[in-house]
């Protein structure tokens, strides 16, 4: 994986982290349900986006070493 990629996904770690505490803030402050609910539903969009992410830059760099390994014995 490419260090860009790799700093764009701990990035998102950390505003999902972000996200976290602020729910916990939510939470000791005894926010609305509906409000924490809208929370919760951003950070799991965040985590299924993070996975797509990951998942692709996994697949683009191992291709890319494989691409590599053949244009080798070219």
């Amino acid at each position: 994986m490419s260090k860009s990629a790799q700093k764009q996904i701990i990035n998102r770690l950390h505003r999902i982290e972000g996200q976290v505490r602020g729910i916990e803030k939510m939470l000791n402050e005894e926010e609305e349900v509906q409000k924490v609910l809208v929370q919760l539903d951003a950070i799991k969009a965040g985590v299924d986006s993070l996975k797509r992410n990951y998942v692709k830059e996994h697949v683009r760099s191992t291709l890319y070493e494989e691409l590599e390994s053949i244009l080798e014995l070219i």
